[in-house]
């Protein structure tokens, strides 16, 4: 997990558990050996992808991050996902299910763009907490069928009026999400993935300034309705009512034109601990950020291979719960705190994630980075402190907690977590 030169703005959080754009090159593994990070050169999302590595320094768990190589300058980001397990050799073939989505500069979820160049990095964390970590070589490219997802697009015209395909070949496409206000200041996102039908996801975003929880949730998708039945949670139930009168985004200079209707149904949805509630009965369609990626066409903004100075620690689980990342470019700056959490209930990925700017005095480091304290600011209680003369299950230590969306109190130290303070260059 590793945070470059991120942003948090006033809108979602939407940066945790990140992996910059400017990535370090692969590190010595075993024995010396370069790590080896392999694949077969094209990456599709929503498949179960074969990765080759070798040259860690022996068994341990892996977890593997997929960002654009060209985008967003510095400041965009990408969820981790376990990788499985090397040998004693340090070797291993891990399989992947490849996500659709990074997050881009402006912290909304963004769709990989057909033809698009991946840095796919794969961090290693051994049994005694030594970490290692590699970049594919060559740089693997996201292989989307654009032309299979227009057409699905265009079949919406219609399953409102006819059987598909009898519609005016010229009907606007519809907005694959829509987004409503929420309770206590959250705004609820939701985006349906099942488009290109490979998959039947939705997924559901619930977040405010440094606060935010999601949802990737089983669903039946088709290019006129989403259903997914939440749970306790709640329940998404629409189809989408065509206006026939466009509304205009623009990809670039280029204006990218979709049916400005509403989905209509239940839109029910409660957050746990009563974080947040919002109910509706219909939304706009929405149609900007992560809704517009599928539709937008090639073309990459330059990134910026300039490296900031100064600290960065890494607290991860080696299984499923709660990492933590601080991050200071330079002694004396503010720092920015990230903390993250993973989850299954009842067949439903959550992720939650809160993040703030503090002090740079509450992440306080020597300068041969042995030894590091944070102290944040609320939502953030207690303080922790790294000691890299310790033995691993020690050497990160403390009563720091957190208040995320839907869970109070979560833990930041404890045995099972692994803390690494590197430089942030």
């Amino acid at each position: 997990m590793r945070i470059v030169g991120v942003v948090l703005s006033t809108g979602l959080l939407l940066m945790v558990g990140l992996t910059g754009v400017a990535n370090a090159a692969p590190r010595a593994g075993r024995r010396g050996e370069t790590v080896r990070v392999t694949t077969d050169g094209h990456l599709r999302p929503g498949h179960m992808e074969t990765i080759k590595v070798k040259g860690f320094p022996g068994k341990g768990r892996t977890q593997v991050s997929f960002l654009p190589t060209a985008i967003c300058e510095d400041r965009c980001g990408s969820q981790s996902y376990p990788g499985g397990p090397t040998n004693a050799k340090g070797e291993g073939t891990l399989r992947v299910r490849v996500p659709g989505t990074f997050f881009d500069a402006h912290e909304h979820r963004e769709y990989f763009r057909d033809r698009e160049r991946i840095n796919l990095d794969v961090e290693w964390e051994g049994a005694d907490g030594r970490f290692a970590g590699g970049s594919a070589e060559p740089e693997p490219i996201i292989v989307r069928d654009h032309g299979r997802r227009r057409a699905s697009a265009s079949l919406a015209m219609d399953r409102t009026s006819g059987s598909p395909g009898s519609a005016p070949a010229n009907r606007l496409p519809i907005p694959p999400g829509f987004r409503l206000k929420a309770s206590n200041g959250y705004t609820l996102y939701v985006s349906a993935l099942g488009f290109t039908r490979r998959l039947e996801t939705v997924l559901l975003t619930v977040g405010k300034k440094g606060q935010e929880a999601s949802y990737e949730v089983p669903a039946t998708v088709t290019e006129t309705s989403i259903r997914a039945d939440l749970g306790a949670l709640g329940e998404i139930s629409v189809e989408f009512q065509r206006s026939d009168k466009a509304a205009v985004v623009h990809c670039g200079k280029e204006p990218i034109r979709f049916d400005s209707g509403s989905w209509t149904g239940t839109i029910d949805f409660h957050g746990e601990e009563g974080f947040t509630d919002v109910e509706a009965t219909s939304a706009p369609g929405y149609v900007e950020g992560a809704a517009l990626g599928p539709f937008c066409g090639g073309g990459v903004v330059g990134g910026s291979s300039e490296r900031a100075r100064g600290a960065a620690l890494y607290v991860r689980n080696p299984g499923l719960g709660p990492q933590l990342s601080v991050y200071k470019h330079r002694p004396g700056a503010a720092a920015l705190i990230i903390a993250y959490l993973s989850e299954w209930d009842d067949g439903i990925r959550i992720d939650r994630s809160t993040g703030e700017w503090m002090p740079g005095r509450d992440f306080a480091y020597t300068p041969d980075l042995r030894t590091a304290t944070v102290a944040p600011p609320g939502p953030f209680s207690g303080s922790a402190r790294f000691d890299l003369g310790e033995k691993a299950g020690r050497r990160w230590r403390g009563d720091l907690t957190v208040d995320m969306p839907g869970r109070a109190d979560v833990p930041l130290t404890g045995p099972l977590l692994r803390a690494e303070l590197d430089p942030s260059e």
